[in-house]
């Protein structure tokens, strides 16, 4: 309902389509891995290291999934990059604005898989 009312509303955004990705490849409903890489394309601009985490983690998930090893292992690398960073450079002490924090466990799992898939 989110990503369409997204679809309805152009200026208005949510993190649903971040989560749905991560509900996508956690639960590995791959009939939605099309409409996931879809949304993620549309309204999942990375601009957070855990929106980078989040929407790379479940693109490097898919491509291990469809086979593209090459793929997964680059976006994997991405992700677990922004996983590490720990200041977003925003100034007046809101550097950690952003950043991922805890990582969910069964997420982080299936992308460090795909990172030496």
């Amino acid at each position: 309902r989110a990503l369409k009312r997204e679809k309805e509303s152009p200026g208005l955004q949510s993190n649903a389509c971040f989560s749905f990705g991560k509900l996508a490849v956690e639960q590995e409903l791959s009939e939605l891995f099309d409409e996931v890489l879809e949304a993620l394309e549309t309204y999942g601009d990375p601009v957070f290291p855990w929106r980078v985490y989040m929407a790379n983690g479940a693109r490097a998930v898919i491509a291990a999934h469809r086979g593209d090893l090459d793929e997964a292992r680059a976006l994997a690398t991405a992700a677990l990059e922004a996983a590490g960073a720990e200041d977003t450079g925003l100034s007046h002490g809101r550097g950690g604005l952003g950043t991922v924090g805890d990582t969910d466990p069964e997420f982080h799992r299936k992308l460090e898989r795909a990172a030496v898939a």
